[in-house]
């Protein structure tokens, strides 16, 4: 019973090692790795540990292997030892908030989030740099804005501070424009078609058509595009400069300005600028930092160009 058992320990591989010389395999093992013959004579048990251990009950502690055959320690991966475990595994996608150092614009991680080529225009522009004017009147930001339709900045800046002039070095008000004489008006630069529209404008600030900075306050914009718009000479651009620039507001899409449907033409590499409609649809998902948006549309069709000067009215 004695061999049998032996035996079958010896063949499964698992027969407790034995005290052996160093350098050698102890016995039940060949080079090989595999189980060595039985060379006991027949009928005799092996004197091994074994048997010596089934006969007493006792336990011995196994013999170790010599260095050599000892299996290395298992290590853990480089990385996995020095990540602390604070950091994230991996760095913030492009489109996080945390993304972008502060202070910024709140608007600008949400349209980074909202479209991923404005995080990347956001990232080659830096901050925003949208400041609007928190104390000035609509009716001087509209004078401001006639004065500079269809004409350079720098004879725009020429003319109105000639007109300044005349009013000690301020915005003429309603009532000393109207007081000027057609002559003295157009001595200072201003063609026949401006000076009425800004004779027109003034009148219409004392009717009250053109409301002050606390009464705009309680309107919508499309309530102030369509009141201001019904004046000569004033469009729907001038109004949304007045809106973004003047009154701050932070929520208005340009879409028929020349240098907003170009930016977007090469932020989204377009053969063609869309249509006013078409480009009013493809920035919904701005909302509600639209102003925000054409600020950087105005950089982004810039982008690449040398200019002398910024734009007096986008900046």
């Amino acid at each position: 019973m004695g061999a049998r058992s032996t035996r079958d320990k010896t063949r499964s591989g698992k027969l407790t090692p034995t005290k052996s010389t160093p350098g050698k395999l102890a016995p039940g093992k060949t080079g090989s790795g595999k189980p060595a013959a039985d060379k006991t004579a027949p009928g005799k048990a092996p004197a091994t540990r074994t048997t010596a251990t089934r006969a007493t009950g006792a336990r011995t502690a196994p013999t170790p292997l010599p260095r050599a055959a000892r299996p290395a320690p298992e290590t853990q991966p480089e990385t996995s030892a020095k990540r602390s475990p604070e950091l994230p595994p991996q760095a913030p996608p492009e489109t996080s908030p945390d993304a972008f150092p502060e202070p910024r614009h709140p608007a600008e991680a949400v349209l980074a989030a909202a479209d991923p080529d404005f995080a990347a225009l956001i990232r080659r522009t830096g901050p925003c740099g949208l400041t609007p004017d928190r104390t000035g009147e609509p009716y001087e930001a509209l004078v401001r804005a006639v004065l500079y339709q269809q004409l350079h900045g720098r004879a725009a800046a020429a003319i109105f501070g000639r007109l300044k002039a005349l009013s000690d070095d301020r915005c003429p008000p309603p009532e000393i424009l109207l007081a000027h004489p057609f002559d003295t008006l157009r001595a200072c630069g201003l063609s026949a078609r401006k000076i009425q529209t800004l004779q027109a404008l003034a009148q219409a600030r004392l009717d009250g058509i053109v409301p002050s900075r606390a009464e705009a306050g309680h309107m919508s914009e499309e309530d102030l595009i369509l009141r201001l718009t019904s004046l000569r000479g004033i469009g729907r651009w001038t109004v949304e400069m007045l809106l973004i620039f003047t009154l701050g507001r932070p929520d208005v899409m340009p879409v028929d300005d020349f240098g907003v449907s170009e930016g977007w033409r090469r932020l989204k590499g377009l053969e063609t600028r869309l249509r006013p409609r078409q480009l009013a649809e493809a920035t919904a998902s701005l909302a509600p930092w639209r102003s925000v948006a054409a600020w950087y549309l105005w950089r982004a069709a810039g982008e690449g160009k040398k200019t002398d000067s910024s734009n007096p009215v986008t900046g």
